[in-house]
């Protein structure tokens, strides 16, 4: 459910545009590396995946009949750090970094960087505010839908943050 508040901060560069997130979860890193890498917990926050995860491996992340994303995994460190090459169905080419850190106690930190847009990263940073909503209910043990309000909403806030960045 959408508050209001933006939670990615969007950049604009030569290399293209990208949405970052960092947000704090009250699990050990050990639990939030597992929402993020089993197979069963990442369906039930973003999307199944197919395919062999292992370095250098392309799996499929399948959003829908007609958006399914393939995903290379670049690098992996355990409990610290992943990096995917994302190819979306229109061809769209863009990366993903995502690190986990120890945050005191039994608390970590997720930073998520998804960069390389030709062009606006809004409907992805809506996207991933959302999944991310999706994830905090994981690690709470609860299930939670997508929001479709909450997507349409969020869009708007970060077409509005997107357009107050880039004006001339």
């Amino acid at each position: 459910m959408a508050s209001g508040l933006v939670l990615g901060r969007l950049r604009a560069g030569v290399g293209g545009a990208a949405v970052r997130f960092e947000l704090r979860f009250p699990v050990p890193v050990a639990e939030l590396w597992s929402a993020l890498t089993v197979p069963e917990r990442l369906a039930r926050w973003l999307a199944p995946v197919d395919g062999q995860r292992r370095p250098g491996a392309t799996v499929r992340l399948l959003f829908g009949l007609d958006a399914v994303a393939a995903v290379t995994i670049e690098d992996c460190l355990p409990e610290r750090r992943l990096d995917l090459r994302y190819v979306f169905p229109d061809g769209l080419a863009t990366r993903l970094r995502a690190e986990v850190r120890a945050d005191g106690g039994d608390s970590s930190v997720l930073t998520l960087d998804h960069s390389g847009f030709p062009g606006s990263p809004v409907e992805s940073a809506a996207a991933w505010q959302v999944a991310l909503d999706g994830l905090a209910a994981e690690l709470a043990g609860r299930l939670q839908a997508p929001d479709p309000a909450a997507f349409e909403e969020l869009s708007g806030l970060y077409g509005s943050a997107w357009r107050r960045l880039t004006a001339d």
